[in-house]
């Protein structure tokens, strides 16, 4: 199972369902309209009944190159914090 999205209190909260997706722009673009992005589910990965709420999760990578996984709000507009 891939459970290792955690809160802010370090707790489990959630697992990874697809791959992770990297979207970069540049400092200078300015965006005349939304970006719409489509992420589609592992349908090899069991989904544990735990997790009820869909949602999405922000990876970084640690100092001794581990990633971590964040839950992100599902209709946040704001970047994430560092």
């Amino acid at each position: 199972m891939l459970s290792k999205v955690r809160n802010d209190d370090g707790v489990l909260v959630g697992q990874l369902l697809g791959d992770c997706v990297k979207l970069s722009v540049s400092d200078n673009l300015v965006l005349q309209d939304s970006v719409e992005l489509c992420l589609s589910k592992k349908t090899s990965r069991e989904v544990a009944s735990v997790y009820t709420v869909d949602g999405f999760a922000v990876r970084t990578t640690t100092a001794d190159n581990k990633f971590k996984y964040k839950r992100r709000s599902r209709d946040s507009t704001s970047p994430p914090s560092a």
